[in-house]
């Protein structure tokens, strides 16, 4: 009997933790992706989207119009909604295949979802409209008259218009750092300790 018991006690414990655990399992898939909005940039043009049954997410365009379309890996049937509930479409196969296609003006609000409110994963990529060429060698203008920068790691490089006699304070920010000088041959650069007066740190 109380062998029996023992064997009882495993089997509940066991029988118990699987009940336990499975239920973690299965809501897995469905709470791997909690957005519920997006928003696609020229300098962030593409996002990949995990979908629960019946979900929608919000795309917005920002930084200008754009051809925005999604990529299914040939798995779901992605489909673009004009509102986060109801069946009115902006597009469902105008892409590739079973994919989206649509051009999205500036600003712009729809709603990424799937036919028939099936799960899963599918990219959204945006194509951003260029109306002015690019240059490939712009011309480097120098900045407005300053009476001082900062240089950092993310921007360690200013250029300077001097008026006659004019110094610049100059500050180093986020770390230590070797600064130079690039006068393209015109000027004669110096540096100094003060804004007036001083002593030259370097020529």
């Amino acid at each position: 009997m109380k062998r029996f018991l023992r064997t009882l006690s495993s089997f509940m414990l066991v029988t118990a933790l699987l009940f336990v655990a499975l239920p973690k399992e299965l809501a897995f898939d469905a709470a791997a992706d909690s957005t519920t909005a997006i928003t696609l940039t020229p300098t962030s043009p593409s996002r990949s989207i995990t979908f629960a049954a019946g979900q929608r997410v919000q795309i917005t365009v920002t930084g200008g119009s754009a051809t925005v379309e999604s990529s299914n890996n040939g798995r779901l049937d992605p489909k673009l909604y004009r509102a986060s509930t109801g069946t009115s479409s902006a597009d469902d196969d105008g892409g590739e295949g079973l994919n989206w296609q649509y051009a999205f003006t500036a600003n712009q609000t729809l709603y990424a979802g799937t036919y028939n409110n099936g799960a899963g994963t599918y990219t959204v990529t945006a194509t951003f409209d260029s109306t002015t060429p690019t240059d490939p060698n712009p011309p480097t203008d120098p900045d407005p008259p300053a009476n001082a920068i900062t240089l950092t790691a993310a921007s360690p490089t200013r250029t300077i218009a001097f008026a006659a006699g004019q110094r610049v304070q100059i500050t180093v920010s986020g770390g230590s750092a070797t600064v130079q000088s690039s006068n393209n041959g015109r000027l004669d650069p110096t540096l100094y300790s003060a804004a007036s007066g001083g002593t030259r740190v370097a020529d």
